[in-house]
């Protein structure tokens, strides 16, 4: 997963940003299969949620074709 998000780093990338750079994958996104990246997905995303909520950052996510604020405390705020 690390060569998957490692794209987000860049110079310019904003300071407040929480970049997810969880890797520990056992092999390249390129070589795993549907359920290997789905598995990986949500370890990723559990991670990236861990870490915005201890810091008191909402995350941002796509559901139902939404972009949706998710806040710590379970609440929700459509985006578009």
């Amino acid at each position: 997963m690390e060569a998957l998000f490692n794209a987000f780093l860049a110079d310019d990338a904003p300071q407040s940003t929480i970049l997810p750079l969880f890797g520990g994958a056992e092999k390249p996104v390129e070589e795993m299969t549907t359920n290997e990246r789905e598995r990986a997905a949500r370890q990723v995303y559990a991670k990236v949620r861990e870490a915005a909520f201890s810091r008191g950052f909402p995350v941002i996510i796509k559901r139902n074709g939404q972009i949706v604020k998710e806040f710590a405390d379970g609440h929700t705020e459509i985006i578009t």
